[in-house]
């Protein structure tokens, strides 16, 4: 996801918490989704015909910011820990990956059916706002159902990490292909995860202790 994603949702949000009534807020902040939901959808790719990049992926930064706002607004629901939601979430989970199996384009940067937001390709759009926007809330309503304070930490420092991580993938990625190169693509894609969370922890600390108003820690 690209840092503009970030500089749209902040942006956009603080205009309309300064200067739109409570009432029609809500109306607001669903046209500005539609708004950047359809920019999205005249810059991606859907395997068909790959239009173009824009350079520091300010292209897909609308989706970003897009989904920021859906975050933002299903974080506000009240959930409580109970037998009723944690089956609501095991649903979402699984009728989000049968979606994502049934949307899967072929991307031109990538040879293979993708679906990936990085690269602006996104199927059909429609299933992708659709399938995230679910699988968000289930992700929600699982952070719901426990406490686990490095899960926390990494989500109250979600902007550092949106800073550094494309750097610190690179690095990880560089590491584990010099000293295990024959690793399958799932324990490789779990090992750099893993690492690069680890290699960030000392970033947030530094950028939330020497310029906290940047990474949105004041």
């Amino acid at each position: 996801m690209s840092i503009f994603s970030s500089i749209i949702f902040v942006s956009v949000k603080k205009f309309i918490d300064d200067n739109i009534n409570s009432i029609i807020r809500l109306v607001f902040i669903l046209l500005v989704c539609c708004m950047l939901a359809g920019i999205s959808l005249l810059l991606g790719d859907y395997g068909d015909s790959f239009k173009f990049r824009l350079p520091l992926g300010i292209d897909i930064a609308f989706s970003g910011a897009l989904f920021m706002f859906v975050g933002h607004g299903l974080s506000r629901l009240e959930i409580s820990s109970n037998l009723a939601n944690i089956i609501l979430m095991i649903g979402l989970f699984i009728f989000g990956f049968l979606l994502y199996r049934f949307n899967l384009p072929i991307s031109k940067e990538i040879n293979l059916p993708h679906v990936e937001m990085a690269i602006g390709a996104y199927g059909n759009y429609y299933l992708f706002i659709l399938n995230s926007t679910l699988i968000s809330f289930a992700v929600i309503l699982f952070s719901k159902q426990i406490s686990f304070k490095v899960l926390e930490f990494l989500g109250r420092n979600s902007l550092t990490n949106l800073i550094v991580s494309s750097l610190l993938i690179t690095v990880s990625k560089y590491i584990i292909t010099s000293v295990l190169p024959s690793l399958n693509s799932l324990l490789f894609s779990s090992i750099v995860t893993f690492l690069t969370i680890l290699i960030s922890i000392p970033f947030i600390i530094g950028l939330n202790y020497f310029v906290p108003n940047v990474v949105g820690q004041k």
